[in-house]
């Protein structure tokens, strides 16, 4: 049946722009905000959405340390308990209802992405060391890091670590060893927990805030581009992955964020910055179904766990919430890969040779401040022969 999205009300967080919205998982009444004024704000999501709590920390200067990300952890093992990452490099465990920090972890460099495993047994972390730092909730350890230094060679080929300021994490729905990230060097990359090293990547999505989901299959990719062409757009995993499908919007909208539905991700809510900067969109024919103007840039959006609402926040601390209504539960239907723009191909290409470029200038810099011999790479000779 038709999907229809209605706008339940908005309000002003207070804490300045909101830069990550949460619903509580499997609890539609309370929406969390992380601020421009680094706190966690609580805040009932019915009208008059009452301010409930601040979760709120200093460090050691007295200065205001900023949230950019959070993540509940599971709540039937740890209600009310969410962990959530710093500018300051701290990553903190907070009880919700008592605004109280439960632990305390040392991330490497300012972090703005987060996310914790299925299961809730390990999280993890990123920004701008280039690196994904691994932590244990078990063990109250690291576990181990992920990139942040090209250690050989094989990189020309495979990158072993991102080239830029990493944006969004993402765990596999099912496998807590499959972890996926990406941010502004233009990769996604595939991670391998038990080896601690890259299993694959693809180049092209321009990751600019938490726009990158997976599907519940845990083979389809959604990524969500800071850029008017191709902002939307559908990966299928694979050797090589396989870009599926570009989605809308198609009017010149930049995003900022992007979410699968709920119990049926064939539905998806992106938000940027556009005419209408949230948007509801069928993934599976890749149009927009549904759309609210919020007359202004909108850096987050988020489902509550039952995909009955969907809220986003942004700009001046401002919230909406809408009601989706319709929608039977569908299998995303297999499409062939669609015919290549040449445009968009060409900057794809383009983005992966200047990607590769970088990471064997790391290369060379590495290897001369060890004092260690040129690197020799072998071009590969047609008229080789064995």
């Amino acid at each position: 049946c038709p999907v229809e999205m209605d706008v339940l009300g908005n309000f002003v967080g207070g804490g300045g722009d909101v830069l990550v919205v949460r619903f509580r998982p499997n609890d539609n009444s309370k929406v969390y905000l992380s601020c421009a004024d680094g706190s966690i704000r609580v805040h009932n999501a019915a009208s008059p959405y009452e301010h409930t709590g601040t979760l709120k920390c200093s460090i050691e200067d007295g200065s205001e340390d900023h949230a950019t990300g959070f993540r509940f952890l599971d709540q039937k093992q740890n209600p009310g308990e969410l962990v959530a990452c710093y500018t300051s490099g701290k990553v903190r465990v907070w009880h919700g209802p008592t605004a109280a920090v439960l632990g305390e972890y040392d991330g490497s460099g300012s972090l703005t992405a987060i996310d914790v495993s299925p299961g809730g047994e390990r999280f993890a972390v990123a920004g701008e060391a280039l690196c994904v730092d691994v932590f244990s909730f078990k063990g109250k350890e690291k576990e181990g890091e992920l990139g942040g230094f090209v250690r050989s060679a094989q990189a020309l080929n495979m990158p072993e670590s991102h080239s830029n300021r990493v944006q969004a994490l993402k765990f596999h729905p099912t496998d807590p060893n499959v972890l996926f990230s990406s941010g502004w060097d233009r990769q996604v990359i595939e991670w391998d927990l038990e080896k601690m090293h890259v299993t694959r990547f693809f180049s092209g999505p321009y990751i600019c805030g938490d726009a990158l989901d997976v599907h519940p299959d845990g083979e389809q990719l959604l990524t969500a581009s800071y850029r008017e062409d191709n902002t939307v757009e559908l990966w299928k995993r694979g050797d090589p992955p396989k870009l599926v499908s570009v989605l809308a919007p198609t009017d010149g909208s930049k995003a900022y964020g992007c979410q699968f539905r709920p119990g049926n991700p064939n539905y998806a809510c992106v938000a940027g910055v556009a005419e209408s900067q949230l948007r509801l969109i069928e993934v599976g024919v890749g149009k927009s179904v549904g759309r609210i103007n919020t007359k202004a840039a909108m850096f987050s959006c988020s489902f509550s766990s039952d995909g009955g609402i969907v809220a986003c926040g942004g700009v001046g601390g401002k919230v909406f919430l809408a009601k989706i209504r319709g929608g039977e539960p569908a299998r995303l239907p297999d499409r062939p890969p669609p015919t290549e723009d040449p445009v968009a191909e060409a900057f794809r290409l383009e983005m992966h040779k200047r990607s590769i470029a970088m990471m064997r200038k790391s290369i060379e810099a590495e290897h001369e401040s060890l004092d260690l011999d040129p690197i020799k790479v072998h071009e590969h000779d047609d008229s080789d022969s064995d």
